[in-house]
């Protein structure tokens, strides 16, 4: 018998010599249960209470962080548990350094469950995300440390939940906005809370010979808060002295979040409606008469206001 990380095992030398290193053996670990030893089995404190880390509620995904717990030897792995409401299904990500198992094994204080999750370097991190989560569902989660020195009671249980999809929608799907009017109102609504910050981009398409000169008070993007459904923004049509009939502007949307589909209607025109009529036209004559065998009259034809016809 030899120890190696904290336990005898079996070796191929002769009886005799084994006899001796077993009893070599059983001394050094009747030495480590005195207090020479009592480092060696001293497991980890508790890890703070998850919290879930800023911008980290996804549809599917939860980012979270935590502290961690005093130790004296080095951390080698953390249990992230974490349950699903209703449903209580349970499951756990072993987050562990590239050695950790072997370092783990050799200690004996792991040996039925593997990691599942493993990281580069000496150090593992306090924060991970647990990804292939059902959207709009409750979670408890908690953490769980492990050293050579043995493992950590359970964190506090900390309990959120991951964002839901939402259905993106534009209303009305065809509005008026008449020039020196006050704004026409635009609506963006989301089917529910979205528990998360959503950052919509709106797309502009002038028609019938509109440009970004006939129009105003399209923002490129809408914000939604959790626990805001619903952003308005009004559009003006630009004053003008121009009979420009026919002119309207197309509204969509641009790329859109994960987890956030368009529904029906997606697009609203915006017609841009002329507040002036036909232009009537005057005639000049300079001179106003002239003699029947010579002279000439210069005649001007004048509108009273522009026309894009």
């Amino acid at each position: 018998m030899f120890r190696k990380g904290g336990y005898c095992q079996r070796s191929v030398a002769p009886a005799r010599t084994r006899l001796g290193r077993a009893r070599i053996c059983l001394l050094t670990l009747a030495l480590l249960a005195g207090s020479a030893g009592q480092a060696l089995g001293q497991p980890p404190g508790k890890p703070g209470t998850p919290q879930l880390t800023a911008g980290g509620r996804g549809t599917t995904t939860l980012t979270i962080h935590w502290t961690a717990p005093e130790s004296t030897h080095p951390i080698l792995r953390y249990n992230i548990g974490y349950t699903e409401t209703g449903s209580g299904t349970r499951k756990t990500v072993r987050l562990c350094t590239t050695d950790a198992n072997d370092r783990l094994a050799d200690t004996g204080v792991l040996t039925a469950r593997n990691c599942n999750q493993t990281v580069s370097g000496s150090e593992l991190p306090t924060s991970w995300t647990i990804e292939d989560l059902a959207s709009g569902v409750g979670y408890t989660i908690f953490v769980r440390a492990f050293s050579i020195g043995g493992r950590s009671e359970n964190s506090a249980t900390f309990v959120t939940s991951t964002a839901p999809n939402v259905t993106l929608q534009i209303a009305p799907d065809t509005k008026t906005s008449t020039e020196g009017d006050p704004p026409t109102s635009v609506t963006v609504t989301l089917s529910v809370d979205p528990k998360r910050t959503v950052v919509v981009p709106l797309t502009t398409t002038p028609l019938g010979g509109a440009t970004t000169a006939d129009y105003s008070g399209v923002p490129a993007t809408v914000t939604f808060q959790a626990g805001e459904t619903s952003q308005s923004f009004g559009i003006t049509a630009t004053q003008d002295s121009v009979d420009d009939d026919g002119e309207s502007l197309q509204l969509g949307f641009g790329t859109l979040p994960t987890g956030v589909p368009t529904g029906a209607p997606a697009m609203s025109t915006v017609g841009l409606e002329d507040d002036e009529g036909p232009p009537t036209v005057t005639l000049h004559l300079d001179p106003a008469s002239i003699s029947e065998d010579s002279g000439v009259s210069t005649v001007t034809a004048t509108l009273n206001h522009a026309s894009n016809e």
